[in-house]
């Protein structure tokens, strides 16, 4: 069993990615109406008893230290986190065929991530500082 697993995680949210063809003005646009009225404090689903699926997936890029007789092993990874937010949902042929936009994970709801090792403390991802 191994007593120590260090984890060097990046976040990925896979919320929104990557402009279509549309202009400068269209991207702007298009974030200034989908972030006006928008709280990130939220649950990004219309009906709030309902649940947010959330996927996440764990890629190993490498494993940086594995030694058996200390119980170590340590790997650089990253997540790649997705859920629908029904918040951000636009038509297209309005904003100059954006049908996928690029956000910084700080701006929208994340949904709370726990990280955790047997023998480190608790590391939160995603919601720092939110209670």
């Amino acid at each position: 069993m191994m007593r120590k697993l260090g984890i060097a995680a990046f976040l990925y949210v896979t919320f929104l990615c990557c402009v279509n063809g549309a202009s400068l003005n269209d991207t702007k646009t298009l974030l200034r109406d989908l972030l006006s009225n928008y709280n990130k404090n939220v649950r990004p689903v219309h009906n709030q008893s309902e649940i947010v699926n959330v996927t996440v997936k764990l890629y190993v890029k490498s494993i940086q230290e594995f030694n058996q007789v200390s119980d170590v092993l340590s790997v650089v990874a990253a997540f790649s986190i997705s859920w629908k937010d029904q918040s951000m949902i636009w038509n297209p042929a309005n904003y100059g065929g954006a049908s996928q936009m690029m956000t910084s994970y700080g701006d929208v709801w994340v949904p709370e991530l726990i990280l955790t090792s047997p023998s480190d403390d608790v590391e939160s991802l995603g919601r720092h500082g939110i209670a």
